[in-house]
């Protein structure tokens, strides 16, 4: 049985990320594991670090701009629709989650106000 101590630094204290990278990097690790045929791959622990940091500045971002929309809507917590109306009014976002798959899932209505606006 280990024990933790204050010497255990895991790798997004040492970067000052959230987002847990070791967890990113064994999930990347796995899925080329599972993906690959017969090919030893290799994944750096820097690319998660690098990955954790995107996708920690993606989530900011775009709950920045749903609570931006739950406020405009007089609400105190973000709910679905408000990061839908984030995700529709971004153009950077808008761009990002342009599928065709995504299209099909996203649909959201016609909003009397645009989140920009101010």
């Amino acid at each position: 049985e280990t024990k933790s101590t204050d010497n255990d630094i895991t790798t997004s204290d040492h970067t000052g990320l959230l987002f847990p990278s070791g967890r990113v990097l064994n999930n990347l690790d796995n899925k080329i594991v599972n993906d690959s045929s017969n090919d030893f791959q290799l994944i750096s622990p820097d690319a998660a670090v690098y990955l954790s940091a995107v996708l920690e500045h993606m989530t900011k971002e775009l709950l920045e701009l749903a609570g931006n929309a739950a406020k405009r809507s007089n609400k105190t917590r973000i709910e679905p629709p408000d990061i839908q109306k984030a995700v529709k009014h971004d153009q950077e976002f808008g761009v990002f989650f342009e599928t065709k798959e995504s299209k099909s899932r996203l649909s959201v209505p016609a909003s009397p106000f645009d989140i920009n606006d101010k």
